[in-house]
């Protein structure tokens, strides 16, 4: 991710799964760009699956995977910003 003051700019992933799993990750990076860091941390699988129009059930859990890189990538990123500002 690419933050400026607590926003995040840009963002990339690399995902290793199905044709489902991309899309939606791909929908999820769409949806974080611009936002601050507390709003894409209330992005959940279901807000991702609203913004795909829709998703096969059986494929449903696929959102999940890139939202919780997503929030481990957020708080990764604020303990690395903890650890700096000691």
């Amino acid at each position: 991710m690419k933050i400026e003051g607590d926003r995040i700019v840009d963002i990339k992933y690399k995902v290793f799964g199905c044709a489902a799993a991309i899309a939606t990750t791909s929908i999820l990076s769409e949806l974080t760009i611009g936002k601050n860091l507390d709003d894409a941390l209330r992005i959940t699988d279901d807000d991702v699956i609203e913004a795909a129009g829709e998703v096969p059930a059986r494929k449903a859990h696929c959102s999940l995977l890139g939202v919780v890189g997503l929030h481990a990538a957020i708080a990764d990123y604020l303990m690395k910003k903890e650890r700096v500002s000691r």
